[in-house]
């Protein structure tokens, strides 16, 4: 280290390369085939917004380790929590919007288990 500054840790660079990909990746999507996405509606808008605070979270998190300011941290935790339920219910939303116009087992089956792994981690 040079000087006071820390270096930014490696789980805040994750945090923000994995924000990076998922914005490019359903962004090229979008742009790309849209036909594949499902109709706009409010449940779809207010999933990506909870998403979007879910990623904006981790970063925030992880940078507030770095920083080591542990008590910012556990108190922002406590929204987490929140967040991440949030995240399991328009998660579990999305998978049955989007599979109620073609039902693929596939999707179904990887999706779920997307949801269980994250509130097992989560926990």
């Amino acid at each position: 280290m040079v000087g006071n500054k820390k270096r930014p840790s490696f789980a805040f660079q994750y945090a923000v390369v994995l924000l990076v990909l998922v914005i490019a990746g359903f962004g090229t999507r979008a742009l790309l085939l849209p036909e594949f996405w499902p109709p706009v509606r409010f449940s779809l808008i207010f999933h990506i917004v909870v998403m979007a605070i879910w990623f904006g979270l981790v970063i925030v998190q992880s940078f507030l380790i770095n920083q080591r300011n542990v008590d910012a941290h556990m108190k922002l935790g406590r929204a987490g929590a929140v967040v991440a339920a949030l995240v399991v219910v328009t998660g579990v939303q999305m998978i049955v919007e989007l599979n109620a116009r073609e039902f693929i087992w596939l999707q179904v089956l990887s999706n779920a288990i997307n949801m269980i792994g994250f509130a097992i981690f989560f926990a």
